[in-house]
């Protein structure tokens, strides 16, 4: 699993292997989305409400995995 962003999350899944663990804007979405077998989309307390950033993984050819409130 690689996380884009993902780097706060560095205190619960370091021990996890298969967990990559990336910065925040490490790759642009052009160079990341294409790596990836499958993007899950998640949201906190913002949420995208035009999904940008499900319509780049989508035109990736990506399958896109999201809450309905989420873009």
């Amino acid at each position: 699993m690689r996380i884009q962003g993902g780097t706060v999350l560095k205190d619960r899944l370091a021990t996890r292997a298969q967990v990559e663990l990336l910065p925040e804007g490490e790759f642009p979405a052009e160079e990341f989305l294409p790596t990836l077998d499958v993007f899950y989309y998640r949201t906190g307390t913002h949420v995208e409400t035009f999904g940008r950033v499900v319509l780049e993984a989508m035109t990736c050819g990506l399958p896109v995995v999201c809450h309905r409130h989420g873009g």
